[in-house]
């Protein structure tokens, strides 16, 4: 991507490469602190499941993020129960649970951890995150979601 708009326009496309141009940007606990924050605005004064809350509360403490592990697995157990219900329909449900998911993947990646998720995890909950503020717009929430993912990015200085 040439510059930071058009890098934004695709993000906000929820284009696979622009994530993948983001995650390439920045270090795991950077990036897992920036999806929990965007996830947190996505949520924002909405009902927000238990599951989803608690990696919230995770990610609040550094201390905790190795339990992120956990929090995920509570996360894809309610993940695989809604996509069942959903029957191959996309909502605005499992957008948010595909958010949370990615992110505790990512808190988790950041302690450095034996057992890893993914290494493409990061470019996985940008492209997650970029879906739910699609579903969960308000008139300015994918510009604020934006101005937290890509504070400082070397590619959009």
């Amino acid at each position: 991507m040439d510059d930071v708009n058009e890098l934004r326009k695709a993000w906000l496309r929820e284009d696979f490469a622009a994530s993948e141009t983001i995650a390439a940007g920045l270090s795991l606990d950077p990036l897992a602190r920036r999806g929990a924050s965007a996830l947190e605005a996505c949520v924002s004064g909405a009902a927000t499941p238990a599951e989803v809350r608690d990696v919230l509360r995770i990610a609040h403490d550094r201390e905790q993020w190795a339990g992120a592990h956990a929090a995920f697995s509570a996360v894809r157990d309610r993940t695989l129960a809604a996509e069942s219900s959903a029957r191959g329909r996309a909502t605005a449900e499992l957008a948010l649970l595909y958010a949370a998911e990615n992110v505790a993947r990512l808190l988790y990646n950041a302690t450095d951890p034996p057992d890893p998720f993914d290494a493409d995890s990061g470019a996985w909950m940008l492209h997650s995150i970029a879906t739910l503020v699609r579903f969960t717009s308000g008139s300015d929430l994918g510009e604020r979601v934006w101005s937290i993912i890509a504070r400082d990015l070397p590619q959009c200085s």
